[in-house]
């Protein structure tokens, strides 16, 4: 992922059938024991479905700044079923924030 930038960060739940999904929830952080700096909730206008059971994190331009440039960070995703108990295993998975050449525009 690249800093600045208007992202659609991709995930792909396969092997779920989201017929039965309540909700999904997708936490972002620096680093894995570290409280999260972006969160977003499925469905909601943070993410969207682009079928395939691949949903969309929408990332702005400013939330990419909450996070430092050439390093890593961690994204974790918690799954809600509908009139079920439990909820199925994730796993937390590492990203990359790389720097830009771009520099913020101010208005």
């Amino acid at each position: 992922m690249k800093k600045l930038t208007k992202t659609l960060l991709k995930f792909n739940f396969n092997g779920l059938d989201m017929t039965k999904v309540k909700k999904i929830e997708f936490a972002f952080s620096q680093a894995v024991n570290a409280p999260a700096k972006k969160i977003a909730v499925y469905p909601s206008s943070d993410t969207v479905g682009l079928g395939d059971n691949i949903i969309g994190v929408i990332w702005l331009p400013a939330e990419t700044k909450l996070f430092k440039a050439d390093s890593s960070f961690y994204a974790d995703t918690r799954i809600t079923m509908n009139n079920v108990e439990y909820q199925p295993e994730t796993e937390i998975i590492k990203l990359e924030m790389k720097p830009t050449l771009f520099e913020e525009v101010s208005t």
